[in-house]
């Protein structure tokens, strides 16, 4: 059992939602300005390579994530010698970053005439994705200290190099081309979490040579890992399953229906993603104050909690389907007209996920990681079989709502353990 969830914790919880929710909202601004500008740059077909890429960037990532960020947050505060404990892990993060992909681009290298893209947008990808790894760790730290006003910051600085890069190459010196945009999507995320990382090996510098210099440094990652891979193995492959479900369709539909199509049903998860970042939100800030002790009464408390913050939100989130047509034109233009049904059908999917995704905590604090991955991975293979089935007869639209039907079943069976496992709970109590 959580134990009592008292009213300063409360407080605290939904203080950390505010900041994050309130960051969350002009980072999105940020973005959608930045895509706007992208959008109008690039040609229907440069947009879906593009597109293409990034969705290519976001499975990499979660490959070199290797699930240990959650296992940072949890172990952070229990660890003796912060700075070794902090030095071996983005070592190490860089180290399988760079390794991963080198055999991504050895891969694709091998497999262009399977999957048509252009080599050199998967080498510029992979330099970023290894460089990303700095601006990971920072955001992670931040999120294990909850330093939820510090992160706000960090992150907000991010999407506004980005733009200010977007503005001064796109906007001022009119460049159309695919791979100057992607040099400037990908070198931007690495500038904020390089410069700080420095600044904190500066003026720590002593300490960090001194840790450096200790042997146990050395051996030290032999112990830490065992420990975090424990920990982080069904969380790692739960994650891959989670990653391939939310980037597979733009995948599939680059590959079954063109760079043009793949344009209009990513312009919609783009646009789509404010209802990411409020659940990115939400989660951030419950994650560490569930890992950090007994918080929670029980399961149907923490249910009733998180209804209580996300029903009115869900709601809102609904009733924008009504005007997201009319404002998708006047900001994208016709060429986009495809992209508005998929974007009400997304806003259902992610408005499902804001709470959904609120009950994937309870998995994790209890350790029960492997339904997480069960369910995901009968997901995944749903959405492959039936967007290789729909997606040749009905377009994108299909993968839209194949979406959605997955999102249903995924919640249906989680739903249920969660009931099954919530009345072992009250028996061992009793």
């Amino acid at each position: 059992m959580f134990g009592t969830w008292h009213i300063r914790t409360q407080d605290g919880v939904l203080k950390g939602i505010r900041i994050t929710l309130t960051n969350s909202i002009a980072v999105k601004a940020i973005d959608f300005v930045t895509l706007w500008i992208i959008v109008r740059a690039l040609s229907k077909v440069q947009y879906g390579n593009y597109a293409f890429i990034v969705s290519l960037f976001a499975i990499i990532s979660a490959l070199q994530d290797m699930g240990i960020n959650n296992s940072y947050i949890k172990f952070f505060n229990t660890e003796p010698v912060r700075i070794r404990y902090m030095i071996n892990f983005v070592s190490w993060k860089l180290i399988s970053s760079i390794v991963i992909n080198v055999v991504s681009v050895a891969v694709f290298f091998i497999s262009t005439s399977i999957v048509k893209v252009d080599i050199s947008f998967v080498l510029i990808m992979s330099i970023g994705a290894v460089f990303y790894t700095l601006y990971e760790f920072v955001d992670t730290h931040l999120q294990s200290t909850q330093q939820f006003r510090e992160r706000a910051i960090y992150v907000g600085a991010n999407y506004l190099v980005r733009l200010l890069f977007i503005v001064i190459f796109i906007v001022l010196f009119k460049s159309r081309d695919i791979r100057t945009v992607l040099y400037l999507y990908f070198g931007s995320t690495s500038i904020v979490g390089t410069v700080i990382i420095s600044a904190w090996v500066v003026r720590h510098r002593s300490s960090v040579v001194e840790t450096l210099s200790d042997v146990r440094t050395v051996f030290y990652p032999l112990y830490m890992w065992k420990r975090f891979y424990r920990y982080s193995l069904w969380i790692f492959i739960s994650t891959i399953a989670t990653v391939l479900i939310s980037r597979i369709d733009s995948l599939m539909i680059y590959n079954m229906q063109g760079a043009s199509q793949n344009a209009d049903y990513a312009l919609g998860v783009q646009v789509t993603g404010i209802v990411a970042l409020l659940t990115q939100s939400i989660t951030t800030v419950l994650r560490p104050y569930l890992f950090s002790g007994d918080r929670w009464h029980n399961i149907r408390s923490y249910i009733r909690t998180v209804s209580k913050l996300t029903l009115p939100i869900v709601v809102l989130l609904l009733g924008s389907t009504f005007i997201s047509g009319p404002l998708l034109i006047i900001f994208f233009g016709h060429r986009y007209d495809l992209t508005v049904p998929i974007v009400n059908i997304l806003i259902c999917t992610f408005a499902l996920d804001l709470f959904g995704n609120q009950l994937n905590l309870l998995f994790y604090h209890y350790e029960k990681h492997y339904f997480l991955t069960i369910t995901n991975y009968i997901q995944l293979i749903l959405d492959v079989i039936m967007n290789l089935v729909l997606i040749p007869h009905y377009g994108i639209v299909a993968a839209a709502y194949n979406h959605l039907l997955i999102r249903i079943v995924g919640y249906i069976l989680q739903w249920t353990y969660l009931g099954k496992l919530s009345r072992i709970m009250a028996e061992t109590v009793d």
